[in-house]
């Protein structure tokens, strides 16, 4: 609970700093017409799974939503990113001659906001920040049964964002982002051992 804390905290500190620096460029920068916002869309594919499960295999997904980027310095953008993403983790059982294996499932899917630093050395970029989620479904597949496990799963989750890309044109960019998350995914009372997300995505974005 208080990575979750801490986790918001940097991301209005971060809003707020970025936001006055973005002000001071604007005033500095406003007679050469170097400010820029971009709106856009963006997907991909995700290559998640979940901390400390026995037999744990990653899980495919995608993800999908909309993107602004503000350009405030020549090398130096932010970006925020509010996406549907699938979650979650694949649980491979042992294979015996009498039980074939079985690939069980844990979904997690969020309301994701993401917001970004990048930094730009010609059409290359890297990028660091923050993830806060929002649960909208969270369900076990075991043994062909499917069943709910909202009541037992965190209602939110959040993390750091690391990862780069490249521009292929000023509207078309290719992204690479791994995430670690800092919200254990079950409820406190309800584990011995706490489960993060973790994720690697491959996205294509474009912007107007």
């Amino acid at each position: 609970m208080n990575r979750i804390f801490f986790l918001i905290f940097m991301f209005i500190s971060a809003s707020f700093c970025y936001a006055q620096d973005f002000q001071n460029a604007e005033r500095d920068m406003q007679r050469e017409d170097k400010i820029k916002t971009h709106f856009g869309l963006v997907g991909g594919y995700n290559h998640s799974r979940v901390s400390k499960f026995y037999n744990a295999r990653h899980k495919g997904g995608f993800y999908a939503g909309a993107m602004l980027e503000l350009v405030g310095k020549k090398n130096v953008s932010v970006q925020f990113d509010l996406v549907y993403t699938q979650m979650g983790v694949r649980l491979k059982n042992q294979e015996t001659l009498l039980s074939p294996s079985q690939n069980d499932r844990i979904i997690m899917n969020y309301l994701a906001l993401s917001y970004v630093g990048k930094y730009h050395v010609e059409q290359f970029y890297l990028q660091g920040g923050f993830q806060l989620a929002l649960l909208l479904k969270a369900k076990e597949e075991v043994d062909g049964s499917t069943t709910s496990s909202r009541e037992l799963s965190t209602p939110y989750d959040g993390g750091i964002i690391l990862g780069c890309g490249y521009n292929i044109t000023k509207n078309l960019y290719i992204d690479v982002r791994g995430y670690i998350g800092l919200q254990s995914i079950y409820k406190e009372e309800l584990e011995l051992v706490e489960k993060y997300n973790y994720n690697l995505s491959f996205g294509l974005g474009f912007k107007f």
